[in-house]
C-alpha cells in the first residue's frame, strides 16, 4: 500500500514585474509549508476487518510510526454487539514483530465480533 499523497512543486518562473514575483515567492513558500503538514499526506484506507482480540496490521511507506485516526467503525451482519474499543499501536498489545516504520497495527477488542472500519493514517 502506497503512502501518502505526493504533491507537485509549485511553479517556480520569475515573473517580469518585481511585484507579480514577489508575490509569486510568496504563494511557493506557503504552498511549500502546507505540503509539509502531515495530514496533507494522510492515507484513508477503508474497509479494514477487525476480528475481534487480533492484530491487524495496515502497512504504510511512511519510514516512521504513523498516527492511526479511526473514521468510520461498523459491524459486520452481527448486529449483538458489546462494547468495546480500538487499540493503536502505541498501546501495550502490539507485537514486536510488526515493525512500527512500516505497519500500523490496530486491534479491535470487546466487541465480540469482527468489526469494519475506515482508519486514517499519518
Amino acid at each position: 500500500m502506497a503512502g501518502g499523497r505526493r504533491f507537485i512543486p509549485p511553479v517556480s518562473a520569475r515573473l517580469p514585474d518585481e511585484a507579480s514575483d514577489r508575490v509569486r515567492r510568496n504563494h511557493d513558500e506557503r504552498i511549500t509549508e502546507l505540503q509539509k503538514v502531515p495530514i496533507t499526506g494522510g492515507l484513508l484506507v477503508r474497509g479494514v476487518k477487525l476480528p475481534d482480540a487480533t492484530d491487524v496490521p495496515i502497512h504504510h511507506d511512511l519510514g516512521r510510526r504513523a498516527v492511526v485516526i479511526p473514521s468510520v467503525l461498523y459491524a459486520g451482519d452481527d448486529t449483538a454487539v458489546t462494547t468495546g474499543g480500538i487499540l493503536r499501536d502505541r498501546t501495550p498489545f502490539t507485537s514486536s514483530k510488526y515493525d512500527g516504520k512500516k505497519y500500523a497495527v490496530i486491534r479491535a477488542s470487546g466487541w465480540g465480533t469482527t468489526m469494519y472500519g475506515d482508519f486514517w493514517i499519518f
